[in-house]
Protein backbone atom coordinates (compact mmCIF):
# COMPACT_ATOMS: atom_id res chain seq x y z
CA UNK A 1 0.00 0.00 0.00
CA UNK A 2 1.01 3.39 -0.85
CA UNK A 3 0.92 5.22 2.58
CA UNK A 4 4.21 7.56 2.85
CA UNK A 5 3.37 9.50 -0.39
CA UNK A 6 3.86 13.88 0.84
CA UNK A 7 4.33 12.81 4.50
CA UNK A 8 6.57 14.13 6.42
CA UNK A 9 8.93 11.98 9.24
CA UNK A 10 7.06 13.14 12.19
CA UNK A 11 3.43 12.07 10.41
CA UNK A 12 5.38 9.13 9.63
CA UNK A 13 6.76 8.61 13.08
CA UNK A 14 3.84 9.40 14.65
CA UNK A 15 1.64 6.96 12.64
CA UNK A 16 4.09 3.76 13.41
CA UNK A 17 3.99 4.82 16.89
CA UNK A 18 0.09 4.54 17.16
CA UNK A 19 -0.19 1.54 14.88
CA UNK A 20 2.21 -0.53 16.79
CA UNK A 21 0.45 0.84 20.44
CA UNK A 22 -2.93 -0.07 18.68
CA UNK A 23 -1.67 -3.97 17.57
CA UNK A 24 -0.57 -4.09 21.50
CA UNK A 25 -3.83 -5.09 22.56
CA UNK A 26 -6.07 -2.69 21.88
CA UNK A 27 -6.87 -3.67 18.40
CA UNK A 28 -10.35 -5.27 18.10
CA UNK A 29 -10.74 -8.79 17.67
CA UNK A 30 -14.65 -9.01 16.95
CA UNK A 31 -17.67 -7.05 15.77
CA UNK A 32 -19.57 -6.70 19.82
CA UNK A 33 -18.54 -3.37 21.14
CA UNK A 34 -16.12 -2.11 23.37
CA UNK A 35 -15.22 0.35 26.10
CA UNK A 36 -13.15 3.35 24.32
CA UNK A 37 -11.53 4.24 27.74
CA UNK A 38 -8.06 1.95 27.91
CA UNK A 39 -7.61 3.22 23.67
CA UNK A 40 -7.92 6.74 24.79
CA UNK A 41 -5.71 6.59 27.91
CA UNK A 42 -3.36 4.58 25.50
CA UNK A 43 -3.20 7.13 22.83
CA UNK A 44 -2.70 10.25 25.34
CA UNK A 45 -0.09 8.89 27.09
CA UNK A 46 1.84 8.23 23.77
CA UNK A 47 1.38 11.81 23.39
CA UNK A 48 -0.49 11.39 20.28
CA UNK A 49 -3.77 12.97 21.00
CA UNK A 50 -2.10 16.44 20.59
CA UNK A 51 -0.21 15.94 17.24
CA UNK A 52 -2.50 18.29 15.62
CA UNK A 53 -2.44 20.87 18.28
CA UNK A 54 0.26 24.22 18.74
CA UNK A 55 2.86 23.19 20.61
CA UNK A 56 1.79 26.41 23.09
CA UNK A 57 -0.57 24.31 23.80
CA UNK A 58 0.56 20.94 24.90
CA UNK A 59 0.50 19.36 21.28
CA UNK A 60 2.86 18.28 18.72
CA UNK A 61 2.04 21.14 16.48
CA UNK A 62 1.82 18.93 13.62
CA UNK A 63 -1.38 21.13 12.21
CA UNK A 64 -5.01 19.73 11.86
CA UNK A 65 -4.12 17.92 8.50
CA UNK A 66 -1.43 15.44 10.57
CA UNK A 67 -4.61 13.78 12.52
CA UNK A 68 -4.43 11.30 9.98
CA UNK A 69 -1.54 9.89 11.35
CA UNK A 70 -3.67 9.03 14.08
CA UNK A 71 -7.35 8.71 12.20
CA UNK A 72 -5.23 5.64 9.84
CA UNK A 73 -4.14 3.31 12.54
CA UNK A 74 -7.62 3.79 14.21
CA UNK A 75 -9.64 2.68 11.34
CA UNK A 76 -7.17 -0.39 10.43
CA UNK A 77 -6.88 -1.76 13.73
CA UNK A 78 -10.71 -0.94 14.43
CA UNK A 79 -10.19 1.52 17.51
CA UNK A 80 -13.47 3.34 18.13
CA UNK A 81 -12.18 6.95 20.29
CA UNK A 82 -13.65 10.18 20.13
CA UNK A 83 -10.64 11.65 18.17
CA UNK A 84 -12.35 13.04 15.39
CA UNK A 85 -15.45 14.00 16.95
CA UNK A 86 -14.17 14.73 20.24
CA UNK A 87 -10.59 16.63 18.93
CA UNK A 88 -10.06 17.12 15.42
CA UNK A 89 -13.46 18.97 15.11
CA UNK A 90 -13.45 21.32 18.17
CA UNK A 91 -9.75 22.35 17.17
CA UNK A 92 -10.82 23.11 13.74
CA UNK A 93 -13.08 25.62 15.36
CA UNK A 94 -10.54 26.42 18.09
CA UNK A 95 -8.28 27.89 15.33
CA UNK A 96 -10.49 29.68 13.69
CA UNK A 97 -12.49 31.89 16.62
CA UNK A 98 -11.20 34.46 18.52
CA UNK A 99 -12.52 33.87 22.25
CA UNK A 100 -10.91 30.25 22.70
CA UNK A 101 -9.59 30.55 26.61
CA UNK A 102 -12.42 28.16 27.58
CA UNK A 103 -12.34 26.01 24.72
CA UNK A 104 -8.37 25.30 24.75
CA UNK A 105 -8.28 24.62 28.38
CA UNK A 106 -10.71 21.65 27.57
CA UNK A 107 -9.08 20.71 24.69
CA UNK A 108 -5.29 20.76 26.41
CA UNK A 109 -7.12 18.57 28.95
CA UNK A 110 -8.37 16.17 26.58
CA UNK A 111 -5.57 15.51 25.25
CA UNK A 112 -3.79 14.32 28.21
CA UNK A 113 -6.91 11.51 28.33
CA UNK A 114 -9.51 13.78 29.91
CA UNK A 115 -12.93 14.29 28.20
CA UNK A 116 -13.27 15.37 24.79
CA UNK A 117 -15.50 18.08 23.20
CA UNK A 118 -17.68 17.70 20.69
CA UNK A 119 -19.83 19.60 18.24
CA UNK A 120 -23.44 19.71 17.82
CA UNK A 121 -24.51 21.24 14.35
CA UNK A 122 -27.06 18.65 13.15
CA UNK A 123 -30.66 19.35 13.57
CA UNK A 124 -33.57 17.14 13.19
CA UNK A 125 -35.08 16.98 10.31
CA UNK A 126 -32.65 19.61 8.57
CA UNK A 127 -30.44 16.79 6.93
CA UNK A 128 -26.86 18.16 6.33
CA UNK A 129 -27.95 21.65 6.48
CA UNK A 130 -25.24 23.84 8.12
CA UNK A 131 -27.35 26.87 9.10
CA UNK A 132 -29.16 26.20 12.52
CA UNK A 133 -32.89 26.90 12.16
CA UNK A 134 -34.12 25.12 15.38
CA UNK A 135 -31.68 26.10 17.91
CA UNK A 136 -31.29 30.11 18.52
CA UNK A 137 -29.25 32.20 21.19
CA UNK A 138 -30.87 35.70 22.47
CA UNK A 139 -28.89 38.03 23.59
CA UNK A 140 -29.87 39.08 27.28
CA UNK A 141 -28.51 41.58 29.78
CA UNK A 142 -24.69 40.06 30.92
CA UNK A 143 -25.16 36.62 28.69
CA UNK A 144 -27.37 34.53 26.46
CA UNK A 145 -30.14 32.41 26.60
CA UNK A 146 -29.96 29.12 24.45
CA UNK A 147 -33.04 26.94 23.45
CA UNK A 148 -33.44 24.61 20.84
CA UNK A 149 -32.55 21.29 19.36
CA UNK A 150 -29.57 19.28 18.23
CA UNK A 151 -29.63 15.60 16.50
CA UNK A 152 -26.86 12.90 16.68
CA UNK A 153 -24.36 14.31 18.69
CA UNK A 154 -21.41 11.74 18.82
CA UNK A 155 -20.19 11.17 22.50
CA UNK A 156 -21.92 13.74 23.89
CA UNK A 157 -22.76 12.33 26.81
CA UNK A 158 -18.85 11.77 27.47
CA UNK A 159 -18.15 15.20 26.73
CA UNK A 160 -17.16 17.90 29.02
CA UNK A 161 -18.50 20.29 27.28
CA UNK A 162 -20.07 21.02 23.76
CA UNK A 163 -19.50 23.80 21.11
CA UNK A 164 -23.23 24.57 19.88
CA UNK A 165 -24.25 26.54 16.32
CA UNK A 166 -26.87 28.42 17.04
CA UNK A 167 -29.00 31.48 15.12
CA UNK A 168 -28.05 34.93 16.27
CA UNK A 169 -29.25 38.07 15.14
CA UNK A 170 -25.99 38.75 13.12
CA UNK A 171 -26.00 34.90 11.32
CA UNK A 172 -24.69 32.00 13.17
CA UNK A 173 -23.19 31.89 16.90
CA UNK A 174 -21.06 29.78 18.27
CA UNK A 175 -21.07 28.55 22.12
CA UNK A 176 -19.11 26.46 24.40
CA UNK A 177 -21.75 24.85 26.76
CA UNK A 178 -20.46 22.80 30.01
CA UNK A 179 -22.03 19.10 30.17
CA UNK A 180 -24.62 19.45 32.84
CA UNK A 181 -25.40 22.81 32.46
CA UNK A 182 -29.04 23.54 33.30
CA UNK A 183 -31.44 23.78 30.99
CA UNK A 184 -29.67 21.19 28.86
CA UNK A 185 -31.05 17.53 28.54
CA UNK A 186 -29.44 14.57 27.15
CA UNK A 187 -31.10 11.76 25.26
CA UNK A 188 -27.92 9.06 24.99
CA UNK A 189 -28.42 5.96 23.03
CA UNK A 190 -25.79 3.89 21.11
CA UNK A 191 -24.79 4.14 17.24
CA UNK A 192 -24.22 1.15 15.02
CA UNK A 193 -20.25 1.23 14.83
CA UNK A 194 -20.47 0.66 18.45
CA UNK A 195 -19.56 4.72 19.91
CA UNK A 196 -22.34 6.37 21.15
CA UNK A 197 -24.28 9.59 20.23
CA UNK A 198 -27.35 11.79 22.10
CA UNK A 199 -29.55 13.74 21.24
CA UNK A 200 -29.81 17.58 22.94
CA UNK A 201 -32.49 19.64 24.17
CA UNK A 202 -31.74 23.37 24.99
CA UNK A 203 -34.82 24.97 27.14
CA UNK A 204 -33.72 28.28 28.33
CA UNK A 205 -30.02 27.86 29.02
CA UNK A 206 -28.21 31.21 30.61
CA UNK A 207 -25.02 31.48 29.61
CA UNK A 208 -22.59 34.45 30.10
CA UNK A 209 -21.46 36.58 27.74
CA UNK A 210 -18.06 35.21 26.77
CA UNK A 211 -19.71 32.08 26.05
CA UNK A 212 -20.24 32.90 22.34
CA UNK A 213 -16.71 31.65 20.86
CA UNK A 214 -17.10 33.98 17.63
CA UNK A 215 -16.85 37.31 16.56
CA UNK A 216 -19.17 36.78 13.92
CA UNK A 217 -17.70 34.59 11.69
CA UNK A 218 -19.33 31.80 13.13
CA UNK A 219 -20.67 30.70 9.87
CA UNK A 220 -16.97 30.85 8.70
CA UNK A 221 -16.01 28.60 11.82
CA UNK A 222 -18.33 25.82 11.86
CA UNK A 223 -18.17 25.55 8.10
CA UNK A 224 -13.97 24.70 8.18
CA UNK A 225 -14.85 22.64 11.25
CA UNK A 226 -17.32 20.51 9.30
CA UNK A 227 -15.18 20.42 6.44
CA UNK A 228 -12.34 19.18 8.45
CA UNK A 229 -14.51 16.71 10.08
CA UNK A 230 -15.68 15.56 6.59
CA UNK A 231 -11.58 15.29 5.09
CA UNK A 232 -10.10 13.61 7.76
CA UNK A 233 -12.86 11.14 8.22
CA UNK A 234 -11.11 9.85 5.02
CA UNK A 235 -8.18 9.04 7.04
CA UNK A 236 -9.84 6.30 8.90
CA UNK A 237 -12.13 5.10 6.19
CA UNK A 238 -8.57 4.75 4.42
CA UNK A 239 -7.64 2.17 7.39
CA UNK A 240 -10.52 0.37 7.64
CA UNK A 241 -11.12 0.03 3.94
CA UNK A 242 -7.22 -1.81 4.31
CA UNK A 243 -7.60 -3.80 6.97
CA UNK A 244 -10.62 -5.79 4.94
CA UNK A 245 -9.09 -5.97 2.10
CA UNK A 246 -5.82 -7.63 4.24
CA UNK A 247 -8.11 -9.46 6.44
CA UNK A 248 -9.88 -11.31 2.96
CA UNK A 249 -6.47 -11.77 1.39
CA UNK A 250 -5.44 -13.77 4.06
CA UNK A 251 -8.89 -15.55 4.59
CA UNK A 252 -9.39 -16.69 1.00
CA UNK A 253 -5.25 -17.71 0.96
CA UNK A 254 -6.52 -19.88 3.85
CA UNK A 255 -10.01 -21.19 3.00
CA UNK A 256 -9.76 -24.29 0.33
CA UNK A 257 -12.06 -25.63 -1.97
CA UNK A 258 -11.65 -28.75 -4.18
CA UNK A 259 -7.81 -28.95 -3.01
CA UNK A 260 -6.92 -25.84 -3.63
CA UNK A 261 -6.86 -21.85 -1.65
CA UNK A 262 -10.00 -19.64 -3.08
CA UNK A 263 -7.39 -17.23 -3.93
CA UNK A 264 -6.45 -18.66 -6.94
CA UNK A 265 -9.75 -18.15 -8.09
CA UNK A 266 -9.57 -15.88 -11.17
CA UNK A 267 -13.19 -14.29 -10.47
CA UNK A 268 -11.86 -13.40 -6.90
CA UNK A 269 -8.26 -12.36 -7.46
CA UNK A 270 -10.32 -9.77 -9.69
CA UNK A 271 -12.53 -8.72 -7.08
CA UNK A 272 -9.55 -8.33 -4.45
CA UNK A 273 -7.79 -6.22 -7.08
CA UNK A 274 -10.69 -3.91 -7.93
CA UNK A 275 -10.88 -3.06 -4.22
CA UNK A 276 -7.13 -2.70 -3.57
CA UNK A 277 -7.47 0.21 -6.54
CA UNK A 278 -10.50 1.69 -4.59
CA UNK A 279 -8.22 1.56 -1.56
CA UNK A 280 -5.12 3.41 -3.15
CA UNK A 281 -7.49 6.01 -4.71
CA UNK A 282 -9.28 6.82 -1.68
CA UNK A 283 -6.10 7.06 0.10
CA UNK A 284 -4.76 9.86 -2.70
CA UNK A 285 -7.95 11.79 -2.55
CA UNK A 286 -7.44 11.19 1.68
CA UNK A 287 -4.53 12.92 1.33
CA UNK A 288 -5.24 15.66 -0.85
CA UNK A 289 -8.84 16.77 1.25
CA UNK A 290 -7.22 16.79 4.35
CA UNK A 291 -4.00 18.79 2.63
CA UNK A 292 -7.15 21.38 1.29
CA UNK A 293 -7.19 22.16 4.87
CA UNK A 294 -4.11 24.21 5.01
CA UNK A 295 -3.49 27.71 5.78
CA UNK A 296 -4.06 30.12 2.39
CA UNK A 297 -6.17 27.28 0.73
CA UNK A 298 -9.52 29.42 -1.05
CA UNK A 299 -12.73 29.03 0.84
CA UNK A 300 -14.05 27.88 -2.91
CA UNK A 301 -11.40 25.31 -3.68
CA UNK A 302 -11.09 23.65 -0.45
CA UNK A 303 -15.11 22.90 -0.43
CA UNK A 304 -14.99 21.40 -3.86
CA UNK A 305 -11.56 19.37 -3.05
CA UNK A 306 -12.86 18.32 -0.15
CA UNK A 307 -16.52 17.35 -1.36
CA UNK A 308 -15.02 15.99 -4.39
CA UNK A 309 -13.30 13.37 -2.10
CA UNK A 310 -15.71 12.90 0.28
CA UNK A 311 -18.01 11.74 -2.15
CA UNK A 312 -16.10 9.50 -3.75
CA UNK A 313 -14.69 7.63 -1.11
CA UNK A 314 -16.79 7.16 1.14
CA UNK A 315 -19.00 5.29 -0.80
CA UNK A 316 -16.29 3.79 -2.03
CA UNK A 317 -15.63 2.33 1.81
CA UNK A 318 -19.07 1.03 1.74
CA UNK A 319 -18.54 -0.65 -1.31
CA UNK A 320 -15.06 -2.63 -0.22
CA UNK A 321 -16.33 -3.53 3.13
CA UNK A 322 -19.72 -4.73 1.79
CA UNK A 323 -17.39 -6.88 -0.59
CA UNK A 324 -14.47 -7.94 1.37
CA UNK A 325 -17.80 -9.26 3.39
CA UNK A 326 -19.83 -11.01 1.05
CA UNK A 327 -16.10 -13.02 0.07
CA UNK A 328 -15.51 -14.04 3.89
CA UNK A 329 -19.11 -15.16 3.63
CA UNK A 330 -21.05 -16.57 6.68
CA UNK A 331 -17.77 -16.01 8.61
CA UNK A 332 -17.84 -12.17 8.16
CA UNK A 333 -21.51 -11.87 9.84
CA UNK A 334 -20.53 -13.58 12.98
CA UNK A 335 -19.93 -11.38 16.43
CA UNK A 336 -17.08 -12.94 16.40
CA UNK A 337 -15.37 -12.50 13.48
CA UNK A 338 -14.81 -7.79 13.33
CA UNK A 339 -14.96 -7.64 9.46
CA UNK A 340 -18.83 -6.20 10.51
CA UNK A 341 -17.59 -4.03 13.11
CA UNK A 342 -15.62 -2.25 9.85
CA UNK A 343 -18.12 -2.16 8.10
CA UNK A 344 -20.81 -0.80 10.11
CA UNK A 345 -18.08 2.03 11.12
CA UNK A 346 -17.07 2.38 6.81
CA UNK A 347 -20.95 3.36 7.08
CA UNK A 348 -21.18 5.95 9.46
CA UNK A 349 -18.13 7.44 8.08
CA UNK A 350 -19.85 7.66 4.60
CA UNK A 351 -22.71 9.28 5.96
CA UNK A 352 -20.75 11.37 8.63
CA UNK A 353 -20.38 15.14 7.88
CA UNK A 354 -22.83 15.02 4.81
CA UNK A 355 -23.09 12.00 3.18
CA UNK A 356 -21.99 12.01 -0.91
CA UNK A 357 -25.41 13.29 -2.56
CA UNK A 358 -25.02 16.55 -0.18
CA UNK A 359 -21.25 16.63 -1.26
CA UNK A 360 -21.91 16.15 -4.87
CA UNK A 361 -24.35 18.97 -4.56
CA UNK A 362 -22.46 21.02 -3.57
CA UNK A 363 -19.74 20.30 -6.56
CA UNK A 364 -22.17 21.16 -8.72
CA UNK A 365 -23.26 24.09 -7.04
CA UNK A 366 -19.26 25.28 -6.67
CA UNK A 367 -18.64 24.72 -10.62
CA UNK A 368 -22.03 26.66 -11.74
CA UNK A 369 -20.61 29.51 -9.07
CA UNK A 370 -17.08 28.97 -10.81
CA UNK A 371 -18.46 29.60 -14.65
Amino acid sequence: MIRTLALDDITLQVRESVSRRLADGLAATSSAPSEHAAAWAALAELGALGVLLPESEGGLGGGISSAVAVLEPLGRHSVLVPFLDGLCVPAAIAGRVTNTAGLGDRLANAINGGAPVVLAWAEPGAGWMRVPLLTRAESVAGGWVLSGFKAAVRWAGEASAIVVSAAVDDGVGLFLVPVGAQGMSILSYATADGGRAADLRFEGLQLPKDARLDDGNGAEALGFALDAGAALSLAEAVGAMDACLDMTISYLGAREQFGAPLSRLQALQHRLVDAYALCETAWSMAHDAASALAEGVPAAERAMRISVAKAHAGPAGRRVGQEMLQLHGAIGMTMDYPLGRRLARLTLLDLGFGDSDWHLARVVRLLGEAE
